[in-house]
């Protein structure tokens, strides 16, 4: 099928390439594929397969040309954006929003990290460049999903401030939880933003280096941190930001959330969660079990956790 404004809703921006002289963006076919997998690389791996991505011809257009037709299409901006610190509950509310099948769930899509990232987005605004991405991905897929939610990778806490200047009145989502668990899930199985080689530390503030294996396991506690203080930022001045903790059980978490951004909680939300929380959330058909809380004596938590109760003060006087 041909890439063209007729045929947009069936593709959707994928990567972007650097001729040396100019970036440009590949498009890659989705056939309709309606997204509400649990993680977007889900979806891309079922549209990889398909005969219209799988020959060497690639579809390349000119940023200019994604701007343009971003501007002739009409879509309703996010019904909400959902920040986390990591191993909080997001991938839960994610799927709780998924069951819905009016809802189009964009959960860590590279692409937008990509734009977000892009370092001559200037020349077009990165803002511009960022919400004309958005519009092309939020384009309802076979009649279905006219809600739209976003669920960021979690270093986009530290964006917040772009983010907020693209969608004003959007309600913002901050997901935290008891940061010694978050620290001893990340151990086990660190995500990208607690590998330095990956993210590097400035991008987050954090100064110190990472050199021992000590400092390596000790990590995740200053990338929490600083989630925590933007977490903070964040709350303090934006009336239209809500903080949820998974420490208070996600099938209340969800309740609330669903209460804030407009939606009825059913019975059937209610028995559909209780079903998906017998299993492991980013691993299905894996049946969950839960860890003991953790005892914390350690002084490297000091700071993290005075943080941490921050933030439950902060959470006790907004507006749930």
């Amino acid at each position: 099928m041909e890439l063209n404004l007729a045929t947009l809703n069936k593709w959707i921006p994928y990567k972007l390439v650097d001729t040396g002289t100019e970036t440009l963006c590949e498009w890659l076919y989705t056939g309709g594929e309606k997204f509400n997998r649990t993680f977007f690389d889900n979806t891309i791996g079922i549209c990889r397969r398909f005969p219209q991505n799988a020959g060497p011809q690639k579809n390349i257009t000119s940023i200019a040309q994604l701007l343009e037709w971003a501007a002739q299409i009409n879509v309703e901006e996010p019904t909400a954006i959902i920040f986390h610190i990591s191993r909080c509950g997001s991938t839960i509310v994610s799927q709780a929003l998924a069951n819905n099948a009016d809802n189009t769930v964009l959960s860590e899509v590279p692409f937008f990290d990509d734009v977000l990232q892009y370092s001559s987005a200037q020349v077009y605004g990165q803002g511009v460049l960022l919400n004309a991405v958005i519009k092309l991905y939020s384009q309802p897929k076979n009649g279905l999903g006219s809600k739209v939610f976003i669920k960021t990778d979690s270093w986009h806490i530290m964006l917040y401030e772009q983010l907020r200047q693209i969608f004003p009145r959007v309600p913002f989502i901050l997901l935290y939880r008891n940061p010694a668990e978050v620290v001893r899930s990340l151990n086990k199985g660190p995500g990208r933003h607690c590998i330095p080689q990956f993210i590097d530390p400035g991008f987050f503030g954090i100064r110190e280096q990472v050199v021992t294996a000590e400092d390596f396991y000790n990590y995740p506690i200053k990338v929490i941190e600083k989630y925590f203080e933007a977490f903070i930022e964040v709350i303090e001045k934006d009336n239209n930001a809500f903080l949820f903790n998974y420490n208070d059980g996600m099938v209340k978490v969800v309740e609330d959330i669903f209460k804030v951004i407009g939606l009825s909680f059913t019975e059937n939300n209610r028995a559909q969660m209780q079903e998906q929380l017998m299993y492991h959330s980013k691993t299905p058909g894996m049946f969950f079990s839960p860890e003991p809380p953790m005892q914390i004596s350690d002084d490297k938590f000091a700071y993290v956790l005075e943080l941490y109760n921050r933030l439950e003060e902060l959470k006790a006087g907004t507006k749930q």
